[in-house]
């Protein structure tokens, strides 16, 4: 049976809470993982694929104290979802049960709280709000995804990056361009609603290659709630994720 980490104050050293952390600073990382994370970018660099990650996230507490310094500095940060898991009462023993129920795969996410917040012309666009473990989870591999493909992205790409935003495109559009006849605007509407999960979990898109051995844990059905995209969708075909890795990947 599936559980969540506790997210209450009490057992185990706390930390305070960041009053400004810069956001993907590297200050809380250690030496070794630094030196692991740069060996990630240079062998995605050429080419090769990525082993260990889990393991990774298993061993190095530093990042996990990275990543809730970087999510902590969300104006979100402490907002509940469905349950009153936020991310106050962080400590060492909150991360050492949160990687314990990841490592015996009964770490169970949580659906996420849906609410709609308003857009131009009158629209809404829904928002999902997880529980503060999920988000620490979430955050955690979003930075060892991000060492992966952060060096193979090509340079002229300037959204959701680290040190880069709609600013940056605009000067490098003032440096290099000469001219211009048109500018052609695309936006996918509701495009993790509509992507082939499917092809996503077979791994051929992550970049990574940790496997597991198959065990019963790891076949069960994934909470449909968590999964929810277009109404109707089920997931039938994401019964079978290889590693804890993967199932952090793709839950939310």
């Amino acid at each position: 049976m599936g559980m969540n980490a506790t997210g209450e104050k009490g057992e185990g050293r706390q930390f305070p809470l960041p009053s400004r952390p810069e956001k993907d600073a590297s200050g809380m990382l250690d030496a070794k993982l630094s030196r692991r994370l740069e060996a990630i970018e240079e062998a995605s660099r050429k080419g090769k694929k990525v082993q260990d990650l889990f393991k990774i996230m298993r061993t190095h507490e530093s990042l996990w104290l990275q990543a809730y310094a970087n999510i902590y500095a969300n104006k979100g940060a402490i907002t509940p979802g469905i349950n009153k898991n936020t991310l106050d009462g962080f400590s060492d023993e909150r991360v050492k049960n949160i990687i314990h129920l990841l490592e015996e795969d009964k770490y169970q996410f949580s659906p996420s709280k849906r609410v709609y917040i308003p857009k131009a012309y009158g629209k809404l666009r829904p928002l999902g709000i997880p529980s503060g473990d999920d988000k620490l989870i979430q955050e955690v591999v979003r930075m060892l995804l991000e060492s992966i493909y952060e060096p193979v992205f090509v340079n002229d790409s300037h959204g959701f990056r680290p040190r880069r935003s709609c600013h940056t495109a605009l000067q490098e559009v003032r440096n290099t361009w000469d001219g211009m006849k048109w500018i052609l605007e695309i936006d996918i509407e509701g495009f993790f609603d509509n992507i082939d999960h499917t092809i996503m979990i077979k791994g051929r898109i992550y970049g990574f290659g940790d496997r597991a051995k198959p065990n019963k844990a790891s076949k069960r059905p994934l909470p449909q709630a968590s999964l929810r995209g277009k109404r109707g969708w089920k997931p039938s075909a994401l019964q079978r994720i290889p590693t804890p890795l993967h199932r952090c990947c793709i839950r939310h």
